[in-house]
């Protein structure tokens, strides 16, 4: 079952209690790889203890899954609206349209849809997981 990133991280913090900051610290040397993962576990099994160690599965799996739903949002490009139709102009209390033919392209010829990410360079899961946990620890 899919948790909301906020509410896990809340519940993790409360299950922490006192031990939050190392639990936190722990956290950012194991991005930034200073330890491993089963670095990371054991110190999170201390801070947290057997029974409350799901808080800390469910808070990585809250990120991962936040993560993955940001990697497959699917990008729609906006369909462009036709423009009304030229106002007649009133002159004299006759209706006459205009007489001049202007040249001017439509919507559809002047721009051409564009995917703003195309250039973006792609991230990797373990760069996207390091952005939101920077948001997240503070």
């Amino acid at each position: 079952m899919a948790v909301d990133l906020s509410v896990a991280r809340r519940q993790l913090g409360e299950a922490l209690g006192d031990s939050s900051r190392t639990y936190w610290n722990n956290m950012k040397l194991w991005y930034k790889q200073k330890i491993s993962k089963e670095e990371f576990d054991a110190q999170a099994k201390k801070c947290l203890g057997n029974d409350n160690l799901h808080f800390h599965n469910d808070f990585l799996l809250a990120i991962l899954a936040k993560c993955q739903a940001l990697g497959s949002t699917p990008a729609h490009p906006r369909t462009p609206q036709k423009l009304p139709p030229k106002p007649q102009l009133i002159k004299k209390g006759k209706i006459k349209k205009q007489s001049k033919k202007v040249l001017k392209s439509n919507f559809e010829q002047r721009f051409t849809p564009y995917d703003p990410l195309q250039g973006a360079p792609q991230l990797s899961l373990k760069v996207c997981v390091f952005l939101l946990l920077l948001l997240f620890i503070r």
